[in-house]
């Protein structure tokens, strides 16, 4: 039950309640990220109770992928999130998965993939399946 409200707060960012828990509990970060803060709600208790078992059955849906960051994302299959260099130009900062397909088609432009991360990041970008129906 609490993991089905779990599910509509992140798929429902303009709901009331999405909106009440984020200014209260995650004003800076989103749900995963959230911690159970002192003297929390029966309700964010309960919320924050099932995040494990949301995190590890939750994957992003393949649309556009327009605003899934390659950075603070679990984006990619088996749960592997890709490095951040530390040193990283404002260029590579905002880059998102959509800005790895070839333009205008569903598929990965390996050659800039490869040039862009280190070599296990490129295969787990790579092995990615991505729908062309979605």
């Amino acid at each position: 039950m609490f993991g089905k409200q779990v599910w509509k707060t992140l798929t429902q960012p303009v709901s009331l309640i999405t909106k009440l828990l984020k200014v209260r509990y995650f004003p800076n970060s989103d749900y995963f990220a959230a911690r159970a803060s002192h003297n929390p709600s029966y309700v964010w208790k309960s919320l924050c109770s099932v995040k494990d078992v949301v995190w590890n059955g939750f994957k992003w849906s393949i649309g556009t992928w327009t605003s899934i960051s390659v950075w603070d994302s679990t984006w990619i299959s088996k749960n592997y999130s890709i490095p951040q260099p530390s040193h990283m130009n404002l260029t590579l900062a905002d880059v998102k998965v959509s800005n790895l397909f070839i333009p205008n088609s569903k598929q990965w432009h390996m050659e800039n993939i490869y040039i862009l991360f280190d070599d296990i990041s490129s295969q787990y970008i790579c092995n990615t399946h991505l729908f062309a129906s979605v």
